[in-house]
């Protein structure tokens, strides 16, 4: 029994220990998401940021909608297109996705990607990032040019419809 406890012992700490290492993972990405990369097979969300989801639509100055959602995923391409990643997470995800900041050529995605003003700084994760935000909003870059819900206040709106 004590062979037992010391085998899960062992098993838990070398769990925490794992868990403790910061993941690193380089190469060309292919976006997935809004918010979502993979390299070489293995997604990263990246850690800070929020941008609207795919189905998010926004509204015009003239009262017409666009898929704002699908034009951030497309900045997103613009950004990570033409290089390398080099991402660095500490933890995945629910979905199994490695959480993680990432730079291109020496460049923070993240960052980049906020002061396109297609995506935010994520209210909980996203310290590092408000400066860009700011930025964007200042600028009226993307979505600053007009009215829209961050993607936080639209997925809660959305579920709470789906919950009546």
């Amino acid at each position: 029994m004590s062979a037992l406890r010391t085998g899960a012992g062992l098993f838990a700490l070398l769990a925490m220990l794992s868990a403790a290492v910061a993941d690193e993972i380089s190469g060309p990405a292919r976006v997935i998401d809004s918010n979502t990369i993979e390299i070489d097979g293995r997604r990263v969300r990246l850690i800070g940021v929020d941008a609207p989801d795919l189905d998010q639509t926004c509204p015009t100055r003239k009262g017409e909608t666009y898929p704002c959602g699908r034009v951030a995923a497309q900045t997103l391409v613009r950004i990570v297109k033409d290089g390398s990643l080099d991402c660095r997470g500490e933890r995945t995800d629910a979905a199994g996705r490695l959480l993680a900041r990432c730079a291109i050529r020496g460049f923070d995605v993240g960052e980049q990607y906020v002061l396109t003003g297609r995506a935010f700084a994520d209210p909980e994760t996203g310290g590092d990032y408000r400066r860009a935000e700011a930025t964007a909003e200042k600028l009226r870059e993307g979505m600053w040019r007009g009215e829209f819900q961050k993607p936080w206040d639209w997925r809660k709106l959305r579920a709470a419809e789906a919950a009546k």
